[in-house]
Parts: structure tokens; C-alpha cells; sequence
């Protein structure tokens, strides 16, 4: 699989069924890193494309670790706690970067952008890939 991590070009193509659960096991990776119970399933209706606070990688991790999320990047507010970004940070093995005004970010792994990026594209097959990989 081509290496997305580094770079702000969206994915287009759906995730294939492994790329999927992989999804789910790192979101799980994530939440335990924080003390949150494991998901069985994702609620694919609970969520919004392209909400920092509320799409498919922030609703089920991201948020509950106090960032918001980008198309390719984490955002950790500074009221929010940051030993749980931390804690996820590790897990994950976020890769960090300072913008230009010094703020600090983490780039979003390329194994949960095979999922979010087709998602906030909305595209039209997702949900059916999901399904078949039994993540939703």
C-alpha cells in the first residue's frame, strides 16, 4: 500500500476489507491507550463528513482524546487533556509536526486515512465495504 501518511493528496479508492478492519483495530489501539472500551462496530450514522469533532475517526477516538481533526492532520486543543493525546500519540506512533505559527500537530496515519478520506468524500461504496468487512 502507498504510504499516505506524509502527504496532503486525498484518498479516492475504498479501503479494501483488511484495510478496513485495520481501521477498526487501530481506533481500538487508540481507545485503549485511554481507557476507553473496545468497539465491536463502528456507528457509521453517528458521524459527519468532514466535522473536526464528529467524522468517523474523531466520533470513535480522536475527540475522546481532546484533538480535532483535519483532512490529514491532529489538532490538539490547548483547554483539552493533553496525557490523553499523549497516551494516543504513543499508541499509534503519531508522527509530529510544528506549523509555521509553532503549533503543534500529529499527521494522520495512512492505515485510518484509507477509511476517513473516503468517507468525507462520501463516497458512494463505503459503507457497503464496511459492511463486508464487518466493521459496521
Amino acid at each position: 500500500m502507498e504510504d499516505y501518511s506524509l502527504t496532503c493528496e486525498p484518498i479516492e479508492t475504498l479501503p479494501t476489507p483488511d484495510e478496513a478492519k485495520e481501521f477498526l483495530r487501530l481506533i481500538n489501539v487508540g481507545r485503549e491507550a485511554i481507557g476507553l472500551d473496545k468497539l465491536e462496530k463502528l456507528d457509521f450514522d453517528a458521524c459527519e463528513p468532514d466535522d473536526p469533532e464528529n467524522c468517523l475517526s474523531a466520533h470513535h477516538l480522536f475527540a475522546h482524546a481532546g484533538f480535532s481533526v483535519g483532512s490529514v492532520d491532529l489538532y490538539l486543543y490547548l483547554s483539552r487533556d493533553p496525557e490523553k493525546a499523549e497516551a494516543v500519540a504513543d499508541a499509534l506512533s503519531l508522527v509530529p509536526f510544528d506549523n509555521e505559527s509553532g503549533e503543534h500537530y500529529y499527521y494522520i496515519p495512512a492505515a485510518i486515512r484509507r477509511v476517513t478520506d473516503p468517507f468525507d468524500s462520501r463516497h458512494p461504496g463505503l459503507r457497503d465495504r464496511l459492511e463486508e468487512a464487518g466493521v459496521v
